[in-house]
């Protein structure tokens, strides 16, 4: 959205909600340098340089400013089609046509390619009761004592799981309340929810209270074990709270989803799935009944754009495709889809993404940490132009890479499976091992690589080192016993016997 008529076009086809991303920031004065991810801003807006920072002049009257010139236009559009109130423009699709300054020929090319009879019908005249606003209910503003977080929150709660809970020390008594049995746990999911794609955000207002109550303790509590930096970890532990979803889901599923939270979707989402994820384990597959009539996961989206976006920590899994840009600003989640579009691992800087499928142009641009795992087995990223961005990255073959990475690719693949039921990662698991990791190419950056790689053979040196300084103890002990058994037995010896008694 940037103009008033941008706003107007979107109302007359349903539209009740709008976002703003790039206008805003030009009022605040940036300059579209496209120079975010490198810390330079000259404007001051991207950037924690102090001294590009003082050069920042924006103000936040000069955003309101904008929206009052936006909403200005949108209302002398409004007067030119009689509109006094702008809930009556909303799906007033028939206000809309067909440039008719547009040559007969040009109009008649533009009408064979594109049909768009089907957008611009009213669903009141297909449909009189049809309801064009606020569908969801009856005019109200949305409440947050409705989404669907509060049930999960209710059941959270009744289990005695968080610090606080009133049932905390009624364990029997919590579980019967949140419809399973103590000996349920870690078997079957907490909760189970239909969604549909009015349900958005979910998982993040269950997020908060787990942020700012914290766990209760507990021997079985599911925390993720610390490994060695050469080594990382790549084992999901049972969660604390588990809870199965069936349906479409609305945007930004599992957004800031904490440690301990597992969302199962069987079903599809929109946009943002796993945004800002941050530490908890996001699954997404298609319901049974779809995959039983013959639905091919791997060759159909499952998710919207913007996956992974921005995520911190955690877990996600997706059995399917995905859109553009996912695990854009990843900065340590790890997570397994088999297919995405363009611009993935975009500005990437930590964590591990496998991808199983084809994947879009303009992958790994500005990526400066984290590696992907690409199943690769024509070599696209490497001999077609444009498919990946090789300006800060190395593609390697993971047949020649460390065996740590190796390792670090079957146990994510063995956990896709073991989450979502993959046919494509069983299938990979089923061949040799030498054969699997030559299908895959690495997408390493440069500057992340040399560090990792001094980083192990730092470590290495230390285990020899060590190693060497065992052996030495070993061998400093055995000369010491042999001393002291050669000073024991001389000593024996020097001794006179006793002389035999009269």
């Amino acid at each position: 959205m940037k103009t008033g008529r941008d706003v107007v076009h979107a109302a007359l086809l349903g539209a009740e909600e709008f976002g703003f991303g790039t206008m805003p920031l030009v009022a605040l004065g940036c300059i579209m340098m496209r120079k975010c991810h490198l810390g330079t801003c000259p404007v001051g807006i991207a950037t924690q340089d102090p001294v590009l920072r003082a050069k920042f002049e924006g103000a936040p009257e000069h955003v309101v400013n904008y929206m009052f010139l936006v909403a200005e236009e949108v209302r002398g559009y409004m007067a030119s089609m009689g509109f006094t109130r702008f809930e009556q423009m909303i799906g007033r699709s028939d206000m809309l046509y067909s440039k008719a300054q547009l040559p007969a020929t040009q109009r008649r090319a533009l009408h064979s390619l594109f049909d768009l009879r089907s957008i611009l019908t009213p669903a009141s005249s297909l449909r009189p009761d049809a309801a064009t606003l606020n569908c969801d209910g009856d005019g109200a503003l949305p409440s947050l004592a409705a989404v669907l977080d509060q049930r999960m929150l209710t059941a959270l709660r009744a289990r005695g799981l968080l610090q606080g809970s009133a049932e905390e020390n009624d364990t029997e008594a919590a579980a019967a309340a949140a419809g399973a049995s103590s000996a349920d746990v870690g078997q079957t999911p907490h909760l189970e929810l239909s969604v549909s794609n009015t349900d958005r955000s979910l998982g993040t207002l269950l997020s908060y209270h787990v942020s700012v109550h914290g766990w209760r303790r507990s021997d079985e509590q599911a925390t993720v074990a610390q490994a060695p930096p050469e080594e990382p970890t790549v084992q999901v532990l049972p969660p604390r709270f588990w809870v199965r979803l069936r349906g479409s889901a609305g945007q930004s599923l599992g957004g800031f989803l904490a440690p301990g939270l597992l969302l199962e979707l069987h079903g599809d989402t929109n946009d943002y799935p796993g945004k800002g994820l941050s530490g908890g384990v996001l699954v997404v597959r298609p319901q049974a009944e779809a995959l039983q009539s013959g639905f091919v996961a791997e060759s159909n989206v499952i998710a919207g754009n913007a996956g992974l976006y921005g995520a911190t920590g955690g877990y996600a899994f997706f059995r399917g495709m995905l859109g553009e840009r996912f695990a854009v600003r990843n900065s340590g989640a790890l997570a397994v889809v088999e297919g995405v579009g363009d611009h993935c691992c975009e500005y990437m800087t930590g964590g591990r993404v496998v991808v199983l499928g084809p994947t879009g142009i303009n992958m790994a641009a500005g990526m400066s940490g984290g590696i992907a795992y690409v199943h690769d087995p024509q070599r696209r990223l490497e001999t077609r132009a444009g498919v990946c961005n090789r300006a800060s990255v190395a593609l390697l073959s993971l047949a020649d890479s460390d065996p740590i990475e190796q390792r670090e690719l079957v146990h994510l693949l063995e956990l896709h499976v073991r989450h979502t039921g993959s046919v494509v990662a069983e299938r990979l698991l089923a061949i040799p091992r030498a054969h699997l990791f030559a299908q895959f190419v690495v997408v390493f950056p440069n500057d992340y690589r040399r560090v990792i790689l001094a980083e192990r053979q730092a470590a290495q040196r230390r285990r020899e080192q060590l190693a060497a300084a065992a052996v030495e103890e070993v061998a400093t002990a055995k000369t010491t016993m042999t001393v002291a058994v050669t000073t024991t037995k001389a000593a024996t010896e020097a001794t006179p016997s006793p002389s035999p008694s009269p």
